[in-house]
């Protein structure tokens, strides 16, 4: 990750490296184990308005704000992003080798307040012998073709003023706002190699009916297209290559499922959740765009899926034009060889109704001094079970989907969409107690003095929201599987298969 960075921004893999370990006590420290800030960054203006997550620390003042990040890499990032602020200009005068120049100058930047920082930081790298990663990033990317620092300027440096940051954007021809193109423009375009649609190939295994869209791009970083998106495939394969997925949830039930092939490499994984103008990933060559007369280029591939989980592949430059006029971006998409750089959103931009944003505003998990508390989502999915337990006159879940097997869609209590509401409702439930027994399992094994932790009055999405990432979903579906089966007659079973 190290190497990376200095490839992409210039920085001495070695300079991160000690200041990651300095920063950090060698990763121990409750920031690092707690926020994965691993550089001591606090809060630059705008972090906290913005949403974003932070955690209360002790330093120059109490309980001052620090970034919280949800990996490593996301830390590593914003400290290289972080440098690109104009008190470093001196630092990215030096050559990306040469450590001690780097050293010396975040020190006189004032990155740290001890008097022998760079000391400090130059005799890591010498004890550790890390100045060797400089060298091993400077000849991969000799190999590779990569301008080192070539990410400088494409990026907006954190710590800005908002001001400054609100100028910047307004001129910015890739990223706005929730809204991203999947590549930074080169004077203002991005260019197709080959379009969508049917089209002659003179590579052995290449589809001639195009599903996506190439575009010239030579080892950078791709980007997320919109908040919110969650990497659903990491994978890789003698076609495509490298690739990645990435899925966007609409309001009205429908998704956009987003591709990225023949990477270079990847620097996320499935589960995560993403926001525009992202970095994913690297452009490349893999796959059989590593045939001989074949350019580095990413596929870029676009698959609408509708509420009923039917999908098709769609002209990205469709999606792309939904992209430009909803984040006001002037990136052109041009086509190779065309003298007149006509632009082939123009098409499809009249199409796009902006009246209200299509995005669904997922609940938001603010993190603070180590305690998540969840902020939305929470109202209408306890007045839902409140109305299944008033139907019933019980609490217990196995009433309620009792009470639902025997209704027919044209109930007295409305449509079948209510009925398919309760249903979620109640499977959620059930979920959550499957959970709960779980836990409730482990903690008997820990401690007798747990065993009644769990209440009939617990907080069910609180709790879902805290213990979600320690939940195996594939073995409480097995779990809960079994439990149906087990409690329910065949009939319910048959007419519970048809409702979910």
């Amino acid at each position: 990750m190290a190497m990376e960075q200095q490839q992409k921004y210039g920085i001495p893999a070695s300079v991160t490296l000690a200041q990651m370990y300095i920063e950090s006590a060698g990763g121990n420290s409750r920031l690092a184990r707690e926020g994965n800030n691993f550089f001591g960054i606090k809060c630059p203006p705008g972090w906290v308005a913005s949403g974003k997550p932070y955690s209360l620390h002790n330093d120059d003042k109490p309980n001052e704000k620090f970034c919280n990040y949800a990996n490593v890499s996301e830390s590593m990032t914003h400290h290289s992003q972080f440098l690109m602020q104009p008190r470093y200009t001196k630092c990215r005068q030096c050559a990306s080798d040469d450590y001690i120049g780097w050293s010396n100058g975040l020190q006189a930047a004032g990155y740290a307040t001890s008097g022998n920082y760079a000391s400090t930081i130059q005799s890591d790298i010498k004890a550790y012998g890390l100045d060797r990663y400089d060298r091993m990033a400077i000849e991969d990317a000799q190999r590779k073709g990569i301008t080192l620092g070539y990410m400088r300027g494409k990026a907006e440096p954190v710590g800005v003023s908002s001001s400054l940051a609100t100028s910047r954007s307004n001129n910015n021809t890739t990223h706005s706002g929730n809204w991203s193109f999947p590549l930074a423009a080169t004077n203002g375009e991005l260019v197709v190699t080959s379009g969508f649609g049917h089209r002659q190939t003179g590579i052995k295994g290449a589809s001639t009916n195009h599903n996506g869209l190439d575009l010239r791009a030579k080892y950078v970083p791709i980007l997320a297209t919109e908040d919110n998106g969650k990497v659903i495939n990491v994978s890789s394969d003698a076609k495509s290559g490298k690739w990645v997925r990435v899925e966007y949830d609409r309001s009205d039930g429908s998704k956009y499922q987003v591709s990225y092939a023949h990477l270079n490499d990847i620097s996320v994984k499935v589960g995560d959740t993403v926001n525009a103008g992202q970095s994913l990933g690297t452009s490349g060559a893999s796959g059989l765009a590593s045939a001989q007369g074949s350019a580095p280029h990413l596929h870029f591939v676009v698959r609408q899926v509708d509420a009923q989980g039917k999908s098709n592949y769609i002209d990205p430059t469709q999606y792309l034009a939904e992209i430009a006029v909803r984040g006001n971006i002037s990136t052109k998409l041009v086509k190779k060889g065309d003298g007149s750089h006509q632009d082939l959103l123009t098409q499809y931009k009249s199409n796009v109704h902006i009246e209200s944003s299509p995005v669904i505003q997922q609940p938001m998990l603010a993190q603070c001094d180590g305690q998540q508390e969840l902020q939305a989502g929470k109202a209408s999915e306890m007045n839902e079970e409140h109305l299944l337990s008033k139907l019933t006159q019980s609490d217990d879940p196995h009433d309620w989907l009792r009470y639902l097997m025997t209704q027919n869609n044209d109930h007295q209590m409305g449509t079948g969409d209510l009925i398919t509401d309760l249903i979620s409702v109640l499977f959620a439930s059930v979920f959550t107690l499957a959970a709960l027994d779980d836990t409730s399992n482990q903690d008997e094994e820990e401690s007798q003095s747990n065993q009644h932790a769990v209440s009939a009055e617990i907080d069910y999405p609180t709790l879902i929201a805290r213990k979600r990432e320690g939940v195996d979903a594939s073995k409480l579906r097995q779990m809960v599987s079994m439990r149906f089966d087990a409690n329910s007659s065949e009939e319910m079973q048959t007419q519970g298969v048809k409702l979910s």
